[in-house]
């Protein structure tokens, strides 16, 4: 009825929570080949779109984010990217002919993907947006109930066959008020999100929801608690969603930790100028210079700061050191090279060891800072 899901699901939390174990259960319903329902960030671009693509109509777990090897971290965040924004768009892009249709028929997406991870991705606003967030801490999956599921995949086959079956005698009717009813959650949602595309995504499930709890009436069970219960917990995930895309990213908290931190922790010190620094390096963690309207700070150093102001809030940072140095440059906070082979993230100081050093444009920093700058 022309009502469709476009957003991915982020299982989030530590290690051993159990989430690839759940996700995998839940995908092994619609592909009991699991060499090809699961896949890896560090797959290539072409590999995961013709995996994505050729499984249709099913579930589809893209496995742990965060076990992804550092050096691949750049080409995993990016593959996220593609992926989550052809779920959201439904296909993958492709250069189209119109003579021939084929390409983009093949590159069309048709499954729910399930991704899980440790740490948040570091995407883009819009990406973010698409991303429907669900927090796992100790004890929110039981590993004793989850085991009969995993020896015998059948049972959740079964459950969803007969689930097939009631919607094959009453999917006609139901749909009649599809629309309607999704009008209807919509506007309710929208008294409880502020983004539309996370409204839409609510609204969507809210619907999915109902019609589970009218199977399961067919089944003979009681469904008010039930249906009552995952509403509450769509309302909770997606306000965490919600929270989570609109948090300031990962190179602006780094900045604000930063620039909160100097000339008060002590650790944080910075010079007048390079040549205070270099008389007494140990002392500072870098220095003004302000010809150039920079300031120059040791990146190791810097990052520990900024660890310790986060750790102090009980606030969790999750970004490596050599990620962030990337996104600075990207984003023109920091002074480096940029070539087609090859990127200069530090600059060596002038004058006393000559350290490789991370160099900061105040002005850039501090217009993000005070919420000035578009990019952000």
């Amino acid at each position: 009825r022309g009502l469709t899901f476009q957003s991915t699901f982020f299982v989030r939390g530590g290690t051993n929570l159990l989430k690839t174990a759940v996700t995998r259960v839940i995908s092994n319903v619609f592909n009991p080949d699991r060499e090809r329902a699961v896949i890896r960030l560090n797959s290539t671009s072409a590999s995961m779109q013709r995996t994505v693509t050729n499984l249709r109509d099913t579930v589809v777990c893209v496995d742990d984010f965060s076990n992804t090897e550092s050096a691949s971290k750049k080409q995993a965040i990016k593959a996220a990217e593609e992926l989550i924004r052809a779920v959201g768009d439904g296909a993958f892009p492709s250069k189209c002919d119109v003579t021939d249709l084929s390409k983009t028929t093949h590159n069309l997406v048709r499954s729910v993907v399930i991704m899980t991870g440790e740490e948040g991705l570091t995407l883009g606003l819009s990406s973010n947006l698409r991303l429907i967030v669900i927090p796992v801490e100790k004890g929110t999956f039981n590993g004793k109930q989850l085991r009969p599921f995993q020896a015998h995949p059948e049972i959740l086959q079964n459950y969803f066959a007969q689930f097939i079956a009631f919607l094959t005698e009453y999917g006609e009717s139901l749909s009649e008020t599809f629309y309607a009813d999704f009008v209807e959650y919509r506007t309710q949602c929208a008294e409880l999100f502020e983004v539309p595309r996370i409204v839409d995504s609510a609204a969507v499930l809210r619907l999915a929801s109902e019609v589970i709890g009218r199977y399961s009436q067919w089944c003979g069970m009681e469904t008010g608690q039930a249906v009552a219960l995952s509403l509450n917990l769509i309302q909770n995930v997606f306000q965490i969603s919600q929270k989570s895309a609109k948090a300031e990213q990962p190179e602006v908290l780094f900045l604000r930790a930063l620039w909160d931190s100097f000339d008060v922790n002590k650790a944080a010190r910075l010079a007048q100028d390079e040549d205070v620094y270099c008389q007494a390096e140990s002392e500072y963690l870098g220095f003004w210079e302000s010809d150039t309207q920079t300031v120059w700070i040791r990146p190791n150093d810097a990052y520990a700061v900024v660890c310790n102001y986060y750790a102090t809030e009980h606030r969790a940072w999750l970004v490596g050191l050599s990620r962030l140095k990337e996104i600075l440059l990207e984003k023109r906070f920091s002074k480096g090279k940029q070539t087609q082979n090859r990127k200069e993230f530090l600059c060596r100081a002038k004058k006393g060891t000559r350290k490789r050093m991370l160099v900061l444009f105040v002005n850039e920093v501090e217009k993000v800072l005070n919420g000035n700058s578009e990019g952000i």
